[in-house]
């Protein structure tokens, strides 16, 4: 006690106050559970045989509720009984299970940062993933990450002849494992004519992180918003210092297919190049008539004196029967890049209609510019 309090009492009557809050809490965390709650009391033999005739003889009753619906709702529970003599404890009442039709929007939101914080993986929807890395600067690179949900997976609803899907991706970068440097969190919307050609197939959703190089832990949740079946994915990366290679070279794609990009992906991404975007290809399976793309980055390959001029662009290996771009005439203190591509089969070299010449970067390259390289063939 300190101050006037000790002589007002309002010391004495502030301990009362938290001492009744406290049993409050107590009381009604008993009776929702069918309990009782004893107070103020120092003697506890009292107490105990109370207990101890409450429960020597009972009888345990149990029921199936008729309503099936999971909203979540507070339901009563009354029991009566024919016999005076007989004393009755029991719950008022308690709350359904809730779906994810019943959820909310904070409930939805808290649902996946609880699975993305999760120690056991969800797969209920099957994910798959690839990453691929481009040095941006000497100190900083972009981690390009693809990830993979079969149409088979998600159901559609028909709105106005068109068939709509919703899927929420939320995921993070850990440094080590432990510290968090990159994180996403998207809903992405999907709506067709006709959703058979969805389910044969898959849908890939592209993003990246900027980081350093490094060991990274990515861990991404999926979740389809019409049942709220949910999936993981979690992967270990490692980003290399290219400033401690003898190679200074980025991860080889290899795609099939080239979209338009959104203004919205095209900032930083190394795979956009004169608004189209290269899409990753995850499983490296191909069709006899699709084309293969490949593209991958080279560092630091020559040291030069005028660097302002020297532009980076793209080399593009065309296919068969096509004209190939004049090469730009080299700087005198430059050097070209060349590039070859090779195929095996089962150890063994095999052939393949992509040109047998090495691709030739049309421009040189000067530290510490990079030369974006893509080759275009038929597998």
């Amino acid at each position: 006690m300190h101050g006037q309090s000790a002589y007002s009492g309002a010391s004495t009557l502030n301990d009362l106050n938290g001492n009744a809050s406290s049993q409050d809490t107590l009381a009604t965390l008993s009776s929702d559970t069918g309990g009782k709650a004893f107070f103020d009391s120092n003697d506890f033999s009292g107490i105990f045989s109370q207990v101890q005739k409450d429960s020597s003889v009972y009888y345990v009753l149990g029921f199936t509720s008729s309503n099936p619906a999971k909203d979540g709702k507070f339901r009563h529970l009354k029991v009566t009984i024919n016999r005076p003599d007989l004393k009755l404890d029991f719950r008022s009442g308690y709350y359904a299970g809730r779906d994810f039709i019943h959820l909310d929007r904070a409930d939805r939101e808290q649902q996946l940062e609880d699975e993305l914080a999760a120690q056991l993986p969800r797969v209920d929807v099957p994910v798959y993933a690839g990453e691929s890395y481009f040095r941006k600067d000497e100190s900083h690179y972009y981690l390009a990450v693809s990830l993979i949900i079969p149409g088979s997976q998600i159901p559609f609803i028909t709105e106005k002849d068109k068939d709509n899907a919703t899927i929420d991706i939320i995921g993070q970068a850990l440094e080590s494992g432990k510290f968090p440097v990159g994180r996403l969190r998207d809903t992405v919307k999907i709506a067709v004519e006709s959703s058979r050609a969805v389910r044969r197939k898959n849908v890939q959703y592209n993003t990246g992180f900027l980081l350093a190089p490094g060991n990274y832990h990515l861990k991404f949740v999926i979740r389809e918003n019409q049942a709220g079946r949910m999936g993981s994915f979690e992967t270990d990366v490692r980003i290399p210092d290219l400033r401690k290679s003898p190679l200074k070279m980025s991860s080889v794609v290899l795609s099939s297919l080239r979209v338009p990009a959104t203004s919205k992906k095209a900032a930083g991404n190394p795979l956009v190049r004169d608004q189209m975007e290269l899409v990753p290809n995850i499983t490296h399976v191909f069709t006899p008539d699709q084309h293969l793309y490949l593209q991958y980055e080279v560092y630091d390959a020559a040291k030069g004196k005028n660097s302002a001029q020297l532009v980076p662009t793209p080399a593009v290996a065309q296919t068969e029967g096509t004209k190939s771009p004049e090469p730009a005439k080299p700087a005198r203190d430059s050097i070209r890049v060349l590039t070859s591509i090779e195929f095996s089969k089962a150890q063994r070299k095999s052939t393949s209609p992509c040109p047998s010449s090495p691709m030739k970067s049309p421009h040189p390259i000067a530290k510490p510019s990079s030369s974006r390289l893509m080759s275009r063939c038929n597998p």
